[in-house]
């Protein structure tokens, strides 16, 4: 994999790891509405990060993003959308 490429999964998979304490504290009963907003931004944001990346490399480097990332992706998606349901 590419260095740039490898840096930018390296720095996402980090922004992931800090945003799952996010969670936690969100999903909390005591959680404010700033809070659960704040980390239903913070979640996009990686998203859409993570799907620039996969559109802006080959399919060889594709298939290895994927691999190192794709599955803590899933579950950030499958986290936000327990969060959108979340009554407010």
């Amino acid at each position: 994999m590419h260095t740039v490429i490898k840096q930018e999964v390296e720095r996402l998979i980090t922004l992931i790891s800090d945003l799952n304490e996010e969670f936690e504290s969100a999903s909390e009963d005591q959680a404010t509405l700033k809070q659960i907003d704040e980390v239903k931004t913070q979640t996009a944001q990686i998203i859409l990060k993570y799907n620039i990346l996969i559109k802006g490399v080959v399919s060889e480097e594709k298939a290895e993003v994927i691999r190192d990332i794709g599955l803590k992706i899933a579950e950030l998606e499958g986290q936000l959308s327990r969060l959108q349901e979340a009554p407010e």
